[in-house]
């Protein structure tokens, strides 16, 4: 998913010295509507998300696992991003972007929604967890055994020689 490029505020914060709980908190009381990029290096590769804001709520979430090629959206990957966020190598940049820009991501992509507000942050943190990459690596071996599945039926495969 292709988001505006917006105004950039900040970038190539390192996830070492990142401030979940102050920077958030921060975007709340500011209403913020824009959006945090985060990259990490984990087990299986880089992976990526975003959180969208919308006047100082979280209300999309997109998260990508890019060698395994698999994409999670909505309250799944809201989890995985705050995940992510608590990771210790990695990067996150925020910009700025309008109210009704942050609005049309939603119109457009119904997919991304979730809804949160800051005052719950408290339960969302724990230590990082490798949990949401392994369980994305079962998804990814169960999606390509199914595509060859699909291609024996069809006979596209010859799986005698």
């Amino acid at each position: 998913m292709e988001f505006p490029s917006g105004e950039k505020l900040e970038t190539g914060i390192l996830l070492k010295k990142f401030n979940l709980e102050k920077t958030f908190t921060q975007l709340a009381g500011s209403k913020f509507s824009g959006y945090l990029a985060l990259t990490i290096d984990n087990t299986t590769g880089i992976e990526e998300g975003i959180l969208l804001w919308r006047e100082g709520k979280i209300t999309a979430a997109q998260y990508e696992y890019g060698q395994l090629k698999v994409i999670n959206q909505g309250e799944l990957a809201f989890q995985e991003c705050v995940n992510a966020l608590q990771a210790e190598k990695g990067i996150v940049d925020i910009f700025q972007l309008t109210k009704q820009q942050a609005e049309l991501i939603i119109a457009f992509n119904e997919k991304l929604k979730t809804e949160h507000e800051i005052k719950d942050l408290k339960k969302w943190l724990a230590k990082f967890s490798t949990k949401f990459n392994e369980d994305s690596q079962k998804k990814a071996q169960s999606t390509d055994k199914s595509k060859i599945d699909i291609m024996k039926k069809m006979g596209l495969l010859d799986i005698e020689k």
